[in-house]
């Protein structure tokens, strides 16, 4: 019952589409190797390079012209799987969200149960400011499991000819706690510079984006040991407008230069991320 769930919740949400303003399905995914092995509980002293199978798939619609939601499933290398269901309420200067998460790790036990939110303020021709996050509710009990996950993210954004430049820094983790009394905490830390360039009349809107990630694990029992790799990035995204209702997206990112480990040192390869996918917007 609970792997029908997801699919039951979509199908109900395509047949209402008519009844909607209008609603948009965006479907991505692809490998992401920013990760270390969510599996693997054992103490390691470098990181390993793990490839994770990504995803992405939203539902979102303006229910008024003001009321909206989106309903999201995400397969994310530090968050493993999440279900996402947030309502917004929208004017021209500010946009507010809030709703829940249901997180599941890689073996689709133990939820874990969290809330989610954040607001936009809109300047609109000159910047916006935005900043969301989520965190989990700290249940912890048999039926819950030792989990837990928090976000956050902040954004400032400008407007100008043909360009969107946005600067962000962003936070994502994830704890568990193993039956010894381990606890692991697999963390990655972000300041990125991005930048969309389009043009009116022009199908295609490209993105440029530059950063410094870190990615850490950090184990907790009767002492503290931590595995960290520190990195400059950099990467690029088209969204091509095939026709008003359906559009192609695609994406890589990749480190260009690696500060530690000192030693040992993973190639470029080993964080590579490259992802694809579509949108398809129903309109009344």
């Amino acid at each position: 019952m609970k792997c029908s769930f997801v699919p039951i919740l979509c199908f109900s949400l395509l047949v209402s589409a008519p009844f909607l303003e209008a609603l948009e399905i965006e479907l991505t995914g692809g490998i992401n190797n920013t990760a270390f092995d969510p599996a693997e509980t054992a103490k390691t002293t470098q990181f390993e390079s793990y490839q994770y199978i990504s995803g992405d798939f939203s539902l979102k619609s303006d229910i008024s012209n003001v009321l909206g939601y989106n309903i999201q499933v995400t397969r994310d290398p530090v968050l493993q799987n999440n279900l996402i269901g947030k309502i917004s309420a929208s004017t021209e200067n500010i946009n507010l969200e809030f709703g829940a998460f249901f997180g599941i790790n890689d073996d689709f036990t133990k939820p874990d149960l969290g809330i989610t939110g954040g607001i936009k303020l809109i300047f609109p021709g000159i910047l916006f400011l935005s900043a969301n996050g989520s965190t989990s509710l700290g249940i912890k009990n048999e039926s819950m499991g030792n989990y837990s996950r928090e976000t956050a993210e902040a954004k400032l954004g400008f407007w100008l000819p043909n360009l969107l430049p946005v600067f962000c820094a962003d936070i994502k983790t994830y704890t568990r706690e193993e039956e010894n009394s381990l606890v692991i905490k697999d963390e990655l830390v972000r300041f990125m510079f991005s930048a969309d360039i389009f043009a009116k009349n022009f199908p295609l809107i490209i993105r440029i984006d530059t950063g410094y990630g870190i990615l850490s694990r950090t184990y907790e029992d009767t002492n503290s040991q931590s595995v960290e790799l520190k990195n400059i990035f950099a990467g690029l995204e088209i969204k091509w407008q095939i026709v008003r209702q359906f559009r192609l997206i695609a994406g890589f990112e990749m480190p260009v230069y690696i500060f530690e480990p000192a030693e040992n040192k993973p190639d470029v390869i080993s964080l590579f991320k490259a992802y694809g996918g579509f949108a398809f917007t129903f309109f009344k």
